[in-house]
């Protein structure tokens, strides 16, 4: 990649890597190592005209989530009651932040983690 190309990364992490959820540290863990690659490499490619961000979605409603959520009884619920905008996110939901994140509209961000979360995030309690 030439130094005066401008490149855009744009890595898909979780809400999973800011915050923790019982029961599943090894999801947790491997999104919040995927948030700090995307900062090492905002880091080191900056220089280059390379930008690396993260987009960082909610649980995306599919039919694995569907099995989750029968699996785990009333975590939807209750994770849908905790979200201020009031429904699960579907998968074009992520499309327009990480289009954000690729286009010349984003062209000094970097090295950013990018939460697409309906709001779930305000109601995480330590």
């Amino acid at each position: 990649m030439a130094a005066r190309k401008k490149v855009s990364f744009v890595n898909v992490s979780s809400v999973g890597g800011i915050s923790v959820s019982n029961g599943a540290m090894h999801y947790c863990l491997s999104k919040a190592a995927l948030n700090m690659v995307t900062r090492q490499f905002a880091a080191e490619l900056g220089p280059s005209n390379i930008r690396v961000n993260s987009a960082n979605p909610t649980i995306v409603h599919t039919d694995m989530a569907n099995t989750v959520f029968e699996f785990l009884q009333d975590k939807g619920a209750t994770q849908l009651g905790h979200t201020p905008m009031g429904r699960f996110m579907e998968t074009e939901d992520a499309v327009g932040p990480i289009l954000y994140l690729l286009s010349g509209h984003s062209s000094m961000v970097t090295g950013t983690t990018n939460i697409v979360d309906g709001g779930l995030l305000c109601y995480i309690k330590a």
